[in-house]
């Protein structure tokens, strides 16, 4: 058996156990929400979305996400997903310039929104904790100069390039307050003179935006009535209104 193969083997076993780390998240996430969106509906799922993304800040996040990428390949369907391709597309919209210079692209994921956000950007750099992500987006758009993926964690992320676009899609809510923080000084440490963060999440979200506000300035925001289906039952629809969030950072002479 390769190495791949037995991490797969692995983790489905993994899947199936108590594991504290990974098997209640997961069943948090998918299979209780798929019992329960016709029976009690969206304010069932909403709380145990909150319940999913506490547990996700108390573990081992880079072990999760690997396990996740491992297991279920495309863990959040963006490959083939509507509610994500509409997200793209409002994104663009709502950045509203195509003349970025550098953006960094926080939890990048397998690259999809880095690769899209090239029509905004001269180049992108996709940064995200988990291996097996950055892995997956480093072969899919190995042809693309434009593009660059590493494995790395904002809070402690360095190089010597300066960025004018920072883009964070539903990923700063898996972080607890004081990461948040940190995320906001490195944008800080690794911006131009001025910048724009992108951050799109829930559209009541207020965990992430507080902290947001505590460090930039809220420029627009744009809120977007749709709905997902479920990953095991793709006929059932969670309705998920979304928000993009665009904040500027402008910094100042001492």
């Amino acid at each position: 058996m390769t190495k791949s193969a037995f991490e797969k083997h692995a983790l489905s076993i993994l899947l199936k156990s108590e594991s504290q780390h990974f098997s209640l998240l997961t069943k948090i996430y998918f299979i209780i929400p798929a019992m329960t969106v016709n029976i009690i509906g969206n304010k069932t799922i909403k709380f145990l979305t909150e319940a999913y993304y506490l547990a996700v800040r108390t573990t081992d996040s880079s072990f999760f996400f690997d396990a996740l990428y491992l297991v279920l390949n495309d863990p959040f369907k963006t490959q083939n997903s509507s509610y994500e391709n509409e997200k793209i597309q409002k994104v663009i919209e709502a950045v509203g310039r195509n003349n970025f210079s550098n953006t960094l692209d926080i939890g990048c994921g397998n690259g999809l929104f880095s690769s899209s956000l090239l029509s905004v950007s001269k180049s992108v750099v996709g940064i995200d904790i988990s291996s097996k992500a950055v892995k997956e987006a480093k072969n899919k758009y190995a042809g693309d100069k434009r593009l660059e993926f590493q494995r790395a964690d904002i809070c402690i992320f360095e190089t010597d390039r300066k960025f004018d676009l920072f883009f964070c899609s539903e990923i700063l809510y898996y972080l607890r307050p004081c990461e948040i923080d940190k995320t906001c000084e490195r944008i800080k440490h690794l911006s131009e003179n001025e910048s724009e963060t992108v951050f799109v999440g829930r559209a009541d979200d207020e965990y992430v935006n507080s902290r947001l506000l505590s460090h930039f300035t809220l420029k627009k925001k744009v809120i977007v009535e749709s709905s997902f289906p479920l990953y095991f039952m793709q006929k059932a629809k969670i309705f998920r209104p979304f928000g993009i969030f665009i904040y500027k950072y402008k910094k100042t002479e001492r």
